[in-house]
């Protein structure tokens, strides 16, 4: 077992030999084997990763091109570092492959692509973060939690995310269907799922101390909020689909509700009556299985 203090080396770009301005903190996709080996030790459970110390950094070519500074100058430093799992978060073994804590990146969904099941990726930072359709997620740094879980994929992975997420935030949060976390009226956060092979990287943004006008934001720490999210994540990951659905439901904002849904040219108006096995929206006895949903007015 690693102890708490050890460094790692692991990457340093040509012209990363001054840790003054840099920009970017970048997942090491290429050696998360040796890393993951490094960590665990005879017998032992992978650990989770924070950073290093610059001295003990070694050069590795990345075989993609230099990062750049804050003053536009090429280089920078691709950062990791092993901390006992005894120390700080406890990663439950189905998301506890290794969790990589990273400055800022262009999206935490990029960042996981690469990496195996079992992998999480939390950033300080999305300089081009999304969520649904392809829409901006853009947040000021140390401003929200942005993470993705790469999990097993499933027709109800979402569904299990979005429960998760309602959870860890706390009793007042709803969950919009489909993947819209709701405080107060106002939107919170988001889940977003995106299959890839046989993995799925679900992504979940929350504001905590900044939000957009008309948004929410949490007001609590990124890592009080991750302690609760990631055994969260763990139990409703692997629940029964049925026992995801009815936990949905229980949380939802939406049901009960008339909405109105936008499908392209086409509009459905009436109350969300319930949400089917497979996760579609009943509105008014028809299924909706996509389309942004809009309340028209709470139920009296």
């Amino acid at each position: 077992m690693l102890a708490a203090h050890r460094r790692v080396p692991v990457i340093l770009e040509p012209g990363g030999d001054d840790p003054v301005g840099v920009g970017r903190v970048l997942c090491p996709l290429d050696v998360h084997a040796g890393l993951a080996a490094l960590a665990a030790g005879p017998g032992q459970p992978p650990e989770r990763i924070v950073t290093v110390e610059l001295e003990q950094l070694h050069p590795f070519r990345l075989g993609r091109p230099p990062d750049r500074r804050r003053d536009d100058s090429e280089g920078g430093v691709h950062l990791a570092e092993l901390v006992p799992g005894g120390a700080g978060h406890s990663v439950p073994k189905l998301i506890g492959g290794v969790l990589y804590r990273l400055g800022s990146v262009e999206s935490t969904q990029d960042e996981a692509a690469g990496l195996p099941a079992g992998s999480v990726v939390v950033a300080d930072h999305q300089r081009s973060g999304r969520g649904r359709h392809g829409r901006a997620w853009e947040a000021p740094p140390g401003s929200g939690l942005f993470a993705t879980f790469v999990l097993p994929p499933g027709p109800l992975v979402v569904f299990a995310a979005g429960v998760a997420a309602a959870e860890a935030c706390g009793s007042q949060v709803r969950l919009k269907w489909p993947n819209d976390l709701i405080l107060g009226d106002r939107k919170l956060g988001g889940v977003l799922a995106e299959v890839r092979g046989q993995k799925a990287l679900v992504g979940v943004g929350i504001n905590l101390s900044w939000a957009p006008e008309g948004a929410a934001m949490l007001g609590q720490e990124r890592d009080a909020l991750l302690d609760r999210l990631l055994p969260a994540v763990e139990h409703w990951a692997a629940a029964r689909p049925e026992a995801i659905i009815a936990r949905w439901r229980e949380l939802s904002w939406t049901l009960g509700q008339e909405v109105r849904v936008e499908l392209g040219s086409e509009v459905v108006e009436g109350i969300a009556e319930d949400v089917a096995p497979d996760g579609a929206l009943i509105v008014a006895g028809r299924r909706v299985v996509a389309g942004d949903v809009i309340r028209v007015r709470p139920s009296s």
